[in-house]
């Protein structure tokens, strides 16, 4: 295991985080793990890493990228409703504000209408965009990018891959909801 500490802890503290990390590599199918550990006050910051970055031998470090997939939306919709509380941004704003228009135009189709313009924060974070899902929608002349992972292993892609894939996919299942009352269609996309 490799610790990396900033800061002062009791060796108590530093022996329990450590038995948390190997504990939860034990588990059945875990390769590796990463905790990280800091306080409120920022006193210390504790990050322990065990295992294998990938199937090369490379070992973790709290530097090596890792695929959470939908757990970020946790966060994301976390700070999306704490930057609202403190009116730095509305729910309800066009993701254009936010998005390069490169990466907007052309997003969202349904039956010859691109409905991109009107996509609102609030439609991503409860899924009533009607966007396709980027693992599992098929762009034109390509595979899914899961099927692509199942058989090729760990990748890295960034945010304008994942663009790309849910621009050239299929039409979305749906245009975006109105928040009228009315009932709303769900699918969940990340």
């Amino acid at each position: 295991m490799r610790v990396t500490l900033t800061g002062s802890v009791s060796s108590r503290l530093v022996d329990c985080m450590e038995r948390g990390v190997i504990a939860l590599a034990q588990r059945a199918g875990v390769r590796h793990a990463i905790l990280g550990v800091m306080p409120g006050n920022g006193s210390f910051q504790w990050i322990g890493t065990l295992g294998e970055a990938d199937l090369s031998g490379i070992p973790m470090t709290p530097n090596t990228p890792y695929f959470l997939a939908s757990v970020t939306k946790l966060y994301i919709g976390a700070v999306i409703l704490r930057l609202g509380e403190k009116g730095q941004l509305s729910l309800d704003d066009p993701i254009t504000k936010y998005l390069p228009p490169d990466w907007v135009t052309g997003l969202h189709r349904y039956r010859g209408v691109d409905y991109s313009r009107v996509l609102m924060l609030r439609h991503l974070l409860t899924h009533t965009s009607g966007l396709r899902e980027y693992l599992t929608a098929v762009p034109k002349g390509n595979r899914p990018l899961l099927k692509r992972l199942l058989k090729e292993g760990d990748q890295q892609w960034d945010t304008s891959e994942m663009i790309r894939i849910v621009r050239f996919a299929a039409d979305s299942h749906f245009p975006p909801c109105r928040f009228d009352g009315q009932r709303q269609k769900a699918r969940y996309s990340d």
